[in-house]
């Protein structure tokens, strides 16, 4: 593999990425990837400096999370701070050429996203939906053998079946057995506050509707007072019936309930 591309699966691999920085400064940086690893990087690329494009097959970044309008006010963002957003084309290693014919140069070329390493637990442990199947407390099939963060398959209480969850809170919060879920991403959707990415203080967020029901929220730019609002919204559940009237009480909604 030449000494320039990188992958992100292991402490060994960002260790070679953070060298790479301090030997490339004020270099250029092409990401391949806009989930939730693609924008840290992305982030983290920039403040040391480094020319950053971010290329990924995607419509908008995170389109398993985010709607339209939340990504929008990411990759605002990310445009303001000076990275390059090209989206909707899938990348080809050369220097980094793009199927539509432009060529990045890059001096670092870093891959992002990644599946449950799961191959090593083969015929050995359950599994389920991609994952290693446990039971609420994170024990998997085989005595005294836990397994947490996204390789777990586990039972949700909220939407009564089993799933994975691909996030930095969960990975940190299921070995204590205390995971706190937002809902899900599922059916129409509203969006209030300022999701301007020029605001100084952008506060903005989402609620997801379906049969009727508030099932997942998103805040951003919020206090921990608010995202325990947020957060018990999405746990109750309650009934929406004008979605206009919805938008327009936003976190207010939340906090009275």
């Amino acid at each position: 593999m030449p000494k320039n591309i990188f992958y992100l699966r292991e402490i060994d691999d960002a260790d070679k990425l953070v060298e790479a920085i301090k030997t490339k400064k004020n270099g250029k940086a092409v990401i391949v990837g806009g989930g939730y690893i693609g924008l840290e990087l992305g982030a983290a690329l920039r403040i040391n400096n480094l020319d950053v494009s971010m290329v990924y097959p995607e419509p908008w970044c995170m389109p398993r999370l985010f709607t339209f309008d939340i990504a929008a006010f990411y990759e605002g963002y990310y445009a303001n701070e000076g990275i390059k957003i090209i989206k909707g084309i899938v990348a080809e290693v050369k220097e980094v050429q793009l199927k539509d014919g432009r060529v990045l140069e890059a001096d670092v070329v870093v891959g992002v996203g990644g599946r449950p390493l799961t191959t090593s637990f083969k015929g050995r442990v359950e599994e389920e939906k991609g994952g290693i199947k446990t039971d609420a407390f994170f024990k998997t099939s085989v005595p005294n053998v836990y397994a947490v963060g996204d390789v777990a398959t586990f039972p949700l209480k909220l939407y009564n079946e089993l799933r994975r969850v691909e996030h930095v809170d969960h990975a940190q919060k299921s070995a204590e057995q205390a995971v706190k879920f937002y809902g899900d991403n599922v059916g129409d959707t509203v969006l209030f506050g300022d999701n301007n990415p020029q605001s100084p203080k952008a506060k903005f967020g989402s609620y997801w509707i379906k049969d009727g029901k508030v099932v997942g929220a998103f805040l951003e730019g919020s206090t921990l007072e608010e995202n325990q609002e947020i957060a018990k919204v999405a746990k109750l559940q309650p009934n929406v019936e004008n979605l206009d009237v919805l938008t327009k009480e936003g976190l207010s909604f939340a906090c009275k309930i």
